[in-house]
């Protein structure tokens, strides 16, 4: 796909991205955890195996959503469960309740992109704008897809969809 940033200008320009991000839905958020500087991570879809020797017999999800330096939060209802704002070994154990529940639907906002995804049981993952101190250069979240493909959302209302190989190469 693209290597160039795209831009996000109207609410019409979101729906090539909306495209690949629908095909989360209905997939199963089977782990949540915190990768590298405590950023959120959720593994859905199908288990398959790490390609790095280092991490054989680990698995990952078929799509791992990310949020990178970003504010998020998750819902129920009008009860906030948790957020980025608590300590990671609060918010793990909290977070994890939406473990080995579905993705309903999902949302990206205009402007700044921020995406709403909506599980089983009426959990809601809100991945907002980023920190106004985070690096410019940072994409706000970020998606891995099946077939080695990765959708870079932000900074701003820019975008990117990419070989995943290629950017573990850069």
């Amino acid at each position: 796909m693209t290597a160039q940033p795209r831009m996000v200008s109207s609410e019409s320009d979101l729906h090539e991205l909306e495209m690949i991000v629908n095909g989360l839905q209905r997939k199963r958020c089977w782990k949540v955890a915190f990768s590298y500087a405590d950023q959120l991570t959720l593994h859905m879809g199908n288990r398959v195996p790490y390609k790095s020797p280092k991490m054989a017999g680990r698995e990952e999800g078929e799509w791992i959503l990310g949020a990178l330096g970003t504010e998020w939060t998750l819902s129920s209802g009008l009860e906030l469960i948790t957020s980025s704002t608590e300590l990671p070994e609060i918010a793990i154990e909290r977070i994890r309740q939406i473990e080995n529940l579905s993705v309903r639907s999902l949302q990206i906002r205009y402007p700044g992109l921020a995406l709403t995804v909506s599980f089983d049981g009426g959990y809601e993952l809100f991945i907002g704008d980023a920190f106004d101190e985070a690096d410019p250069d940072l994409p706000t979240w970020e998606l891995f897809t099946p077939g080695h493909m990765i959708l870079r959302v932000g900074p701003g209302n820019s975008w990117r969809y990419t070989s995943s190989d290629r950017f573990e190469e850069s």
